[in-house]
């Protein structure tokens, strides 16, 4: 066989295994920090605040954007749980990700209590069955999800279903 064959198929495969090996070592740190924000979290709660909690889908490590009445007030990353200091009252909360936007949700913050979301990426859009790639560009809404974790003797929330502003 041609030993130019044997160089691209050894550059292909060390190309693969350095991937492999800075994908792992990546991984463990994001666990790393979501561990550590985890801890932080348990000390430094505000009292009336919004609490959101993002599932632990790994399709997209990348950490969402919180927005909080059209101000963006912080990051989540894939299973954190994040407190955001509020007024009481009622807020719009939404959840963006470059052009993928979730629902707006209308929650209603409750004087020394906390509000608790959920979010994260649907799950339609994993496995085999997964909506093709033009789907997420046409359809920017329905990727992403933000739904309220119904508290006793809470509200339900209220969904905004207007388009872009």
């Amino acid at each position: 066989m041609d030993p130019l064959i044997y160089l691209i198929v050894g550059g292909f495969v060390l190309v693969i295994a350095i991937a492999a090996i800075w994908g792992r070592i990546s991984y463990r740190k994001q666990l790393m920090r979501i561990a550590t924000a985890r801890q932080a979290q348990l000390t430094t709660r505000p009292q009336t605040s919004i609490c959101i909690e993002r599932d632990g889908g790994k399709l997209w490590l990348r950490p969402f954007n919180i927005y909080i009445d059209g101000q963006k007030i912080g990051e989540v990353s894939p299973e954190e749980v994040k407190y955001f200091g509020v007024a009481p009252g009622d807020h719009t909360v939404e959840v963006r990700l470059d052009w993928l936007r979730s629902l707006s949700v209308m929650v209603d913050v409750v004087r020394d209590q906390s509000c608790h979301l959920q979010c994260g990426i649907k799950k339609m859009f994993y496995g085999p069955n997964a909506p093709i790639w033009s789907y997420l560009i046409f359809h920017p809404r329905s990727v992403l999800y933000l739904e309220q974790i119904p508290s006793s003797g809470g509200r339900e929330p209220r969904t905004d279903r207007r388009s872009f502003r």
